[in-house]
């Protein structure tokens, strides 16, 4: 089951941003998914009224799943992406 959570991620990144990871001076940490999920949901908060809002929480839960299993740097980006829309980024 791990294996293949890892597998779909994997493939997930490559299709939402593995490009951008690649080209990070360095990797992502858990501290940084930690860091980035409090400012992502610290901006959903403040946004609930926001146009962008269900987008911005589909793409926080993605990101905190991404960082559950070890993939930080995408769910760095995730939560990069929350901010963006939110324009709190």
């Amino acid at each position: 089951m791990k294996f293949a959570k890892l597998t779909i991620a994997a493939s997930l990144a490559m299709l939402l941003g593995g490009a951008a990871v690649a080209q990070a001076s360095e990797p992502s940490t858990l501290a940084d998914c930690t860091t980035m999920k409090k400012k992502a949901y610290a901006a959903l908060s403040a946004n609930e009224q926001s146009p962008n809002y269900s987008q911005a929480r589909n793409l926080a839960e993605s990101g905190g799943r991404f960082c559950s299993i070890g993939v930080y740097g995408v769910g760095v980006s995730q939560f990069a992406k929350v901010l963006n829309l939110l324009g709190a980024g």
